[in-house]
């Protein structure tokens, strides 16, 4: 049986709605910053809609640290919408006009985020693509000294 950790800051943790009969017993509550630290020896990471939240320098730093918690055998899944080329048409455009105004953020294309992943010694290992309006996409990342299993995928 999976079991999990929700890993996060106080305000986030007090706002869950894991407390469901299914998920009794089969996780917890950790406070932390990912700016930090992140959970030690994990399986697997799960960063949905977080990187979009930051700019590349705090993208890095997050990934770093999940990456120093990091197994050889640990994986991270990032779900985030892929932009398409510069001056393609597609809704995360606007949304990427509007993320200044609230974070320090941005959306990102593929090779972005592979940018991002090399700078925190991580592979992008495969990506798999949803049929969603949003082009959400989750990115499997491995340390880099794995990435020689990299399967390529969805590109």
């Amino acid at each position: 049986m999976a079991t999990g950790v929700l890993f996060g800051r106080e305000p986030v943790l007090e706002a869950h709605m894991l407390d469901t009969p299914e998920l009794a017993g089969r996780w917890s509550a950790v406070p932390g910053d990912f700016f930090e630290s992140a959970p030690a020896a994990g399986d697997l990471y799960i960063l949905k809609h977080i990187l979009h939240d930051w700019n590349d320098d705090e993208c890095v730093r997050i990934l770093r640290r999940c990456r120093a918690a990091m197994t050889a055998q640990s994986r991270i899944l990032v779900a985030e919408t892929i932009a398409p080329p510069a001056n393609t048409p597609h809704y995360v455009w606007s949304l990427d006009l509007m993320m200044p105004a609230a974070l320090t953020g941005r959306e990102r294309t593929r090779d972005e985020f592979e940018q991002l992943f090399a700078a925190a010694d991580l592979t992008l290992n495969r990506v798999q693509t949803t049929a969603s309006y949003s082009s959400m996409a989750v990115m499997e990342l491995v340390p880099r000294d794995v990435g020689s299993m990299r399967v390529e995928a969805g590109r």
